[in-house]
C-alpha cells in the first residue's frame, strides 16, 4: 500500500495543493485571521474616570439655549396660520417640554439621594454602622419627595390618577386570561 506523494510545490513558500476532489475538514480555517480584542472603555484603567457632573456643568449652556427654543416655538404657534404647521409645532413644543421636565426630574431624584448619602455619611463618622438604600427604598423617598411637592396642587390629583391606571393596568397584564366557556 502506497501512499501518493503530494505535487511538489513551485516554492516553498507557495501553498499546498491538495485534491478538490476530498472533502476538507469542517475546522480547518483557510486563511488565518488574527482575533479582535475588544476593549471596553469603562473598566480600562488607562480611560479617565467619568464624573456626572462635569458634563452636565460643562454643557449647562445647552439647557439655557433649549429654553430659548421652547419660548421661540411658543411664538411661532402663535403666529402660524396653518394647522398642520400649527400642529407640528405643537408636538415639537411638547417632545421639548418632557425632555425638560424629565431632565428636571432627574435632577431632583439625584439631589434627593446625594443628601441622603451625605446624611448617612455623618452618621457613620459618629460611629453608626453603614447603611446602604435598596433601589425600592430610593425609589420611596423619590416618590415621597414629589408627593410633597405636589401637595396642594390640581397636579397632584392628576399624577395619583395617572399612577392609579398604571398600577390597575399592571395588575390586569398580571391576571391569566380567563378561557372562553
Amino acid at each position: 500500500m502506497t501512499l501518493k506523494s503530494a505535487a511538489p510545490r513551485s516554492s516553498k513558500h507557495a501553498p499546498m495543493e491538495t485534491s478538490s476532489k476530498k472533502p476538507q475538514p469542517r475546522r480547518r480555517q483557510a486563511v488565518h485571521v488574527p482575533k479582535i480584542e475588544r476593549r471596553d472603555p469603562r473598566f480600562d484603567s488607562s480611560s479617565a474616570q467619568v464624573e456626572d457632573n462635569r458634563h452636565t456643568k460643562n454643557y449647562a449652556f445647552l439647557q439655557e439655549y433649549q429654553k430659548t427654543e421652547i419660548e421661540m416655538i411658543r411664538k411661532q404657534i402663535k403666529q402660524t396660520k396653518i394647522p398642520e404647521e400649527r400642529d407640528r409645532l405643537q408636538n415639537t413644543l411638547r417632545s421639548m417640554e418632557s425632555r425638560q421636565k424629565a431632565r428636571e426630574d432627574k435632577n431632583r431624584a439625584e439631589e434627593i439621594l446625594r443628601e441622603q448619602k451625605a446624611k448617612e455619611r455623618e452618621l457613620v463618622k459618629n460611629g453608626k454602622k453603614p447603611f446602604f438604600l435598596k433601589k425600592s427604598d430610593q425609589k420611596m423617598l423619590i416618590l415621597q419627595d414629589k408627593f410633597n411637592y405636589l401637595q396642594g396642587t390640581s397636579a397632584l390629583e392628576k399624577a395619583l390618577e395617572r399612577r392609579r391606571k398604571k398600577n390597575s393596568s399592571k395588575e390586569k397584564r398580571r391576571l391569566p386570561y380567563s378561557r372562553p366557556q
